[in-house]
C-alpha cells in the first residue's frame, strides 16, 4: 500500500523490461502538474494493477504504452483537463490488454482514446463533460484505426458532446452498454473502407437533448460494416432521428432493435439485407 506523487513526470511509471513482469496493488497515483504529459500512471511491459486510485490535473490519468500486455483491475480514475486512459497503437502485436471494474470521471477530455488492438474493457462506469472530445474515442488517423476492441457491460455518458465515436476502425464489439449523451448525438461513426467495422449488441443508445440535432446514431461514411442488433435507440425530440445518415444511402445492419421518440426513425439510411427464408423472403 503506497501513494505516489508528482508534478511533472509520471506520479507511477512501469517501463517495458522482457526479463520483469510487475504486479502492484492497494496504491493511489496523483499527478499535479500542468502539462498534457503529466501522467498519473504510465505502464507498459507486462504490468498487473489492481485496487487503485489515479488523478491527474492536466494529463492522462492512466497511460498505456506500445507494448503493455497486461490488466488493470479494481480502479477509479480522475482527471480535470486530461484523458482517463490514454492507449497508444500496439502495431499489430497481439499483447490483449485488459481493463475491468473500474470508474473514470473526466472534465474536458475522452474517458477512453483507444489506439491499440485487441483490448478489451468490462465492467466500467466513466462519464465526461465536454462538447469537442467524446467519452470513448476509437478513432485511427487516416484510414487505419484500431482493431478488435471490445466493451462489455458499461454505462457511457457524456454531459455536453456526444458519448462515442468510432472512425476508421476494424473490430470493434460493444455488447450490453449504455450511451448517453445529455446535450448532444449519441453516437457518431465513420468507417471509410469495407474491412472497417463495428458491432452493437444488447446496447442502449440514448440522447436526452430536446432538439432536433439530438440524434441516437449518426452515419458519416459507411464503407465498412456497421451492425446494430438487440438493442434500444431513443431520442428526446421528434425531429432527431434515431438513425441518421449526413448524405444518401449510408448502410446499415439493423435487427430487432426498438426505436423510439422520432418521427422519422430512420434518415438517409439504406438497411442490409441480412436473412432470406426458404420461402425467398428477406429480412433485416
Amino acid at each position: 500500500s503506497f501513494t505516489a506523487i508528482a508534478n511533472s513526470g509520471p506520479g507511477l511509471h512501469c517501463a517495458y523490461d522482457t526479463a520483469v513482469a510487475i504486479k502492484l496493488t492497494d496504491f493511489t497515483a496523483i499527478n499535479t502538474g500542468a502539462s498534457a504529459g503529466s501522467y498519473a500512471i504510465s505502464v507498459n511491459g507486462e504490468c498487473d494493477l489492481s485496487n487503485f486510485h489515479a488523478k491527474s490535473n492536466s494529463g492522462t490519468a492512466l497511460s498505456t504504452g506500445s507494448q503493455f500486455q497486461g490488466s488493470c483491475s479494481r480502479f477509479d480514475l480522475e482527471s480535470d483537463t486530461g484523458k482517463g486512459i490514454h492507449s497508444i497503437s500496439s502495431s499489430g502485436v497481439n499483447y490483449l490488454p485488459r481493463f475491468s471494474n473500474f470508474t473514470i470521471t473526466c472534465s474536458d477530455n475522452n474517458c477512453i482514446d483507444s489506439n491499440i488492438d485487441n483490448c478489451s474493457f468490462s465492467n466500467f462506469f466513466i462519464i465526461n463533460d465536454s462538447a469537442s472530445l467524446t467519452t470513448i474515442s476509437e478513432v485511427g488517423g487516416g484510414s487505419s484505426g484500431s482493431f478488435n476492441n471490445k466493451y462489455y457491460n458499461g454505462t457511457v455518458i457524456n454531459k455536453n458532446g456526444p458519448a462515442l465515436e468510432v472512425t476508421n476502425s476494424t473490430g470493434i464489439c460493444f455488447k450490453g452498454v449504455s450511451f448517453t449523451s445529455v446535450q448532444n448525438l449519441a453516437v457518431n461513426i465513420s468507417l471509410a473502407t469495407a474491412s472497417q467495422s463495428v458491432d452493437f449488441v444488447k446496447c442502449n443508445i440514448k440522447s436526452e437533448y430536446g432538439n432536433p440535432n439530438g440524434h441516437g446514431v449518426q452515419l458519416a461514411n459507411t464503407a465498412g460494416s456497421v451492425d446494430i442488433r438487440n438493442c434500444d435507440i431513443e431520442v428526446s425530440n421528434t425531429g432527431a432521428k434515431c438513425v441518421r445518415g449526413t448524405g444518401s444511402g449510408q448502410m446499415l445492419t439493423l435487427r430487432n432493435t426498438d426505436l423510439k421518440g422520432s418521427s422519422l426513425y430512420l434518415d438517409n439510411v439504406t438497411l442490409n439485407t441480412v436473412y432470406t427464408d426458404i420461402y425467398g423472403n428477406t429480412t433485416t
